[in-house]
């Protein structure tokens, strides 16, 4: 999972089949690729549970061992990596107010239970053939965390693809097609500040990419609505 903790770094895979959601084109495809989208989730998240949360070293019997981390300290961690590295200079103070609302607010964050956090599940790391998803790739950035950092995190990616499509009330339909695979109503008790720190972590994954992208990510008004 790591480069620095151990030899074993690599998860070989065949080749799946199929292309990446960011290739739909179709929007009720679209949706019900995230109602699957949203079984998979529930299918990692009861994958493997821990008593702590950090990062995850394969060890050479093929079980996981967790390098544990105050979960608050990571998540602090992971923002300054998304924020900092390879960030456009335009957003400085956009980086600069992520970095004080998360230091004023992270101690109201409490996590008891941690599950496989892939960090980036969502539509470029979800492939799909003909109308079902055939699998999930790009697990070097896995770790034991908050299950529920995940879940705002695909909720804002799928959001972000449906906008791009032109579905109406895409929030409510992404959050309903999630929820349907997922088999359980997982946004509507996840705590305020909660929910805001882990949509300005993906304001930062955003970030990180905006060399690429410019403007058209709307980082300014995705900050300023939340």
């Amino acid at each position: 999972f790591s480069k620095e903790d151990s030899e074993y770094r690599y998860i070989g895979m065949e080749k799946v089949p199929g292309r990446d959601m960011n290739n739909v084109e179709d929007k009720g495809l679209f949706l019900d690729l995230v109602e699957q989208a949203g079984e998979e989730l529930r299918n990692l998240q009861e994958l493997r549970s821990f008593d702590e949360g950090g990062k995850l070293a394969a060890l050479e019997s093929g079980e996981l061992e967790v390098r544990a981390f105050d979960w608050a300290e990571m998540y602090k961690s992971l923002l300054f990596t998304y924020t900092t590295h390879m960030i456009d200079r335009r957003y400085d103070r956009l980086r600069e107010e992520i970095e004080r609302i998360v230091e004023e607010n992270i101690e109201e964050i409490d996590v008891r239970n941690f599950s496989i956090v892939h960090q980036e599940f969502g539509p470029r790391n979800i492939m799909f053939q003909e109308d079902s998803v055939t699998g999930i790739i790009d697990w070097e950035r896995a770790i034991a965390g908050d299950p529920v950092f995940d879940q705002v995190q695909t909720r804002e990616r799928m959001i972000q693809k449906a906008e791009g499509l032109e579905i109406e009330n895409p929030r409510e339909k992404v959050e309903r097609a999630l929820e349907q695979g997922y088999g359980e109503n997982i946004y509507s008790d996840v705590p305020e500040t909660r929910e805001a720190l882990y949509q300005l972590a993906y304001i930062g994954q955003l970030m990180w990419v905006a060399r690429e992208k410019g403007p058209q990510l709307g980082l300014e008004n995705k900050f300023e609505k939340l």
